[in-house]
């Protein structure tokens, strides 16, 4: 229980488990506005994939997911792409019950190396006073980082990889 209340609190500040990393190694507490622009001073990862035709990234994120250093069983998410590919849903499932939480991203720009999405009714904002984005970056085929689209290009969260099925 105390694994999915974690997971849920994270998620809702949207570093999805972990904070953001930045090259710059500036940092802010997790309590402030955004709490997913929370840094440390770590390597930026590996360069990013490149699509020839950005919707294959659509297919390549459907799937569960796991951050880095966590299991798939207790700690794992499920993408769904919505079949028009306006939208997907990140369903985080509590093991040993059918409850869960379920966010809708709006799918709002392609381009070959990142998708930028929104969630639905967004109620944090950036500094400039917008509503908050988020960049899904491949660095594999079965590896992707987020970045808030506001911040600077080098700030990623911690690797989040695909779960296997066994």
């Amino acid at each position: 229980m105390a694994t999915v209340t974690g997971l849920r609190s994270l998620l809702a500040g949207l570093a999805l488990f972990a904070g953001v990393i930045s090259v710059s190694g500036q940092s802010s507490s997790p309590s402030e506005r955004n709490p997913g622009k929370t840094e440390s001073k770590r390597n930026a990862p590996r360069r990013p994939l490149e699509f020839a035709d950005p919707k294959e990234m659509l297919k390549l994120i459907e799937g569960r997911w796991r951050t880095a250093g966590n299991d798939c069983e207790a700690n794992a998410f499920t993408i769904i792409v919505s079949a028009d590919q306006k939208y997907l849903d990140l369903e985080i499932s509590q093991p040993g019950s059918d409850q869960g939480s379920l966010y809708r991203y709006d799918i709002l720009e392609l381009e070959n190396d990142y998708f930028r999405t929104q969630i639905r009714n967004e109620k944090r904002l950036t500094d400039a006073g917008k509503p908050v984005k988020w960049d899904f970056i491949f660095l594999s085929n079965d590896e992707f980082v987020w970045r808030q689209s506001d911040s600077p290009r080098t700030a990623y969260t911690k690797p989040l990889l695909r779960c296997r099925e066994t």
